[in-house]
């Protein structure tokens, strides 16, 4: 059967409106929103990506074209490259680096519109200049027109009180689409406000003991010191030394150390091969009389650091070298102006240790029309939900209550 005549005006008007650039409400968009599919054509963008970062003001490191480019030529092999550029005048204005991934869901074969994104990834979202109000919304809203080529639209680790948020919901129900939130990470920071001193003082005072009689106790092994690995330096050699640091402890046992798995190992080396000569990679050790014990891969971007990947050497997990280089590195980074250390990943108890503040993050599922995209909404947005609601309640009625707890709460 063909298209009856008010599908096929309602098709004629949509592809109107992609090519004048005018929004879904009529109103005419400054913008016009095209995607970025070859590789080729990914990696020409590059200046112009790099231009809009500075012009965004983004805050984090994760929307970075080296940044994506290092986790597309790791992880992207089963994925093709969807990424949505609004353009001014032929100015770019906004990215939202996007991927097509073909997955099944509660057994059905399910054709997803992705962020470019894995457990490895932080933070995700869309870049907008600052001097280009709207350009993300027109990416949104080229996104949402539902032109049957997708079933769900995810866009994962997004802040979760951030406007991209808040405008893809608003999309979503002017279109009458079904959505849902999944809540994700609370990420720990350290703010640098004041000086080292007030900031250490703000630390509890068990945690403060701790730490420097462990540091008093190293230190009759040998001199201890942070080593920065610097641009200059062999950052090849020194990050083989760090993975290899990082995968002696628990991390390899568990299979979650870099190492573990060859695309986890390719994208961290890649990465510090693009970001090592800028500056923009931060690799660090804990060393005592001149033996490498703890390691932090961690990445610079303008006043802000981020952790990564820490590691330790057993040999010495009496001393907890990893606590001490966290100590030596936030010392450090007082002394070097930087005004925020984000210690990424989830709330962990040893994170909270250092700061009460965190960031939530969330993930947004979008689902186009027709039955198989409800199908999945409802099960994963109302049944998987319930069925693990009864799952807590039968274990919390078998479990002894404890009131033995160390763990700083997330806040």
């Amino acid at each position: 059967m063909g298209p009856t005549p008010g599908s096929a005006r309602a098709a004629d008007d949509l592809a109107a409106m992609r090519a004048f650039g005018a929004r879904r409400d009529g109103v005419p968009s400054r913008f016009t929103v095209d995607a970025v599919t070859s590789f080729d054509a990914f990696l020409a963008l590059e200046s112009a990506w790099t231009e809009l970062v500075s012009a965004s003001g983004v805050a984090h490191p994760f929307l970075t074209h080296a940044w994506i480019r290092s986790w597309w030529e790791a992880f992207g092999a089963e994925a093709r490259l969807h990424v949505l550029v609004a353009r001014e005048g032929g100015a770019v204005a906004a990215i939202a680096p996007f991927m097509r991934v073909r997955r099944r869901m509660y057994g059905l074969a399910v054709r997803s519109l992705e962020l470019v994104a894995n457990p490895h990834t932080p933070q995700s979202g869309i870049l907008e200049s600052r001097d280009a109000p709207g350009a993300s919304r027109a990416i949104l809203d080229h996104l949402l027109d539902c032109d049957g080529t997708w079933d769900i639209v995810t866009l994962s680790q997004l802040a979760a009180e951030g406007e991209t948020m808040a405008e893809i919901q608003r999309l979503s129900r002017g279109r009458n689409l079904p959505f849902g939130i999944w809540p994700a990470l609370r990420s720990p920071y350290v703010e640098m406000t004041g000086d080292w001193e007030s900031y250490e003082r703000s630390l509890r005072r068990k945690h403060r003991s701790n730490i420097r009689n462990r540091l008093a106790r190293l230190e009759r092994l040998g001199t201890v010191r942070l080593e920065a690995v610097g641009p200059d330096d062999d950052f090849s050699a020194a990050l083989e030394e760090g993975l290899r640091i990082e995968a002696a402890a628990w991390k390899a046992a568990a299979g979650s150390a870099i190492l573990s798995e060859p695309g986890s190992a390719r994208f961290y080396r890649g990465l510090a091969e693009r970001l090592g000569r800028r500056g923009e990679l931060a690799l660090s050790f804990l060393s005592v009389g001149g033996r490498r014990i703890a390691f932090h891969y961690s990445l610079r971007h303008g006043e802000r650091l981020f952790l990564l990947k820490p590691g330790y050497d057993p040999d010495f997990a009496e001393y907890s070298p990893g606590s001490l280089l966290l100590y030596l590195t936030v010392q450090d980074a007082f002394a070097k102006g930087i005004r925020e250390f984000d210690l990424a990943g989830d709330c962990d108890g040893w994170k909270m240790q250092w700061t009460r503040a965190t960031r939530p993050y969330a993930w947004i599922f979008v689902f186009a029309p027709g039955l198989r995209a409800r199908l999945i909404h409802g099960a994963k947005f109302r049944l998987v939900p319930w069925l693990r609601r009864r799952e807590r309640a039968g274990r919390a009625a078998t479990s002894p209550i404890s009131t033995d707890s160390e763990t700083e709460p997330c806040m």
